[in-house]
């Protein structure tokens, strides 16, 4: 579905999209007229009270803003649309056919007033994290096992454990290089370590 989406630049430096509510226009294309929001008690007023279709719109986006965090700049409203890839990739593709990962949303920046973009270096400190996090929970995992391991007796089940807990810890080293390699985000999100097998 083609949205109306609002774009602002934080004193961070990071970037905010706001997608418009469709719902003012479901209401529209409905019953011919939208019913007008009260957004503050966020109920819908009188159903004698009706607005325009570009009133609803005006009323959605002035409801948006105030999402916006304190200090936002440059905002201003652009068309995309939510698309999703035949690898279930997640982007908005924007209306002069340029894409935005939603993955990395936390690491949007943009020049000016100028559609977001994903920060290479950002995005690619964000992929480590992901990837540590999901090492951390392996190990985590095979604590019961190498408990179990010497519990038994078993140095040979012990031996391969440790080793196997050593790769993982080794994993964000290794792994660093190859991340550092994806030069776009779409081939950022489609990457995947080579995680050792366990035991």
């Amino acid at each position: 579905m083609r949205l109306e989406r609002i774009i602002g630049t934080l004193p961070s430096g990071q970037v905010e999209v706001v997608s418009v509510s469709p719902g003012c226009v479901v209401s529209f294309l409905r019953y011919g007229q939208a019913y007008p929001l009260v957004w503050a008690g966020d109920v819908r007023t009188s159903p004698q009270d009706l607005m325009t279709l570009d009133q609803a719109w005006a009323a959605a986006v002035v409801h948006n803003q105030q999402f916006f965090s304190a200090g936002a700049t440059n905002i201003r409203v652009e068309w995309g649309s939510d698309d999703t890839g035949i690898d279930s990739r997640q982007c908005i593709r924007w209306d002069d056919g340029s894409t935005t990962e939603r993955r990395f949303r936390d690491c949007y920046r943009r020049a000016g007033t100028g559609l977001p973009r994903v920060d290479m270096p950002l995005a690619r400190a964000q992929r480590m994290a992901e990837v540590r996090l999901e090492r951390n929970k392996r190990l985590t995992a095979s604590d019961g096992d190498m408990l179990k391991a010497r519990e038994q007796g078993d140095l040979t089940q012990e031996a391969q454990l440790k080793t196997y807990r050593q790769q993982l810890r080794d994993i964000p080293v290794t792994t660093q290089v190859a991340v550092d390699a994806c030069g776009t985000p779409e081939a950022l999100h489609t990457f995947t370590p080579t995680w050792p097998v366990l035991p």
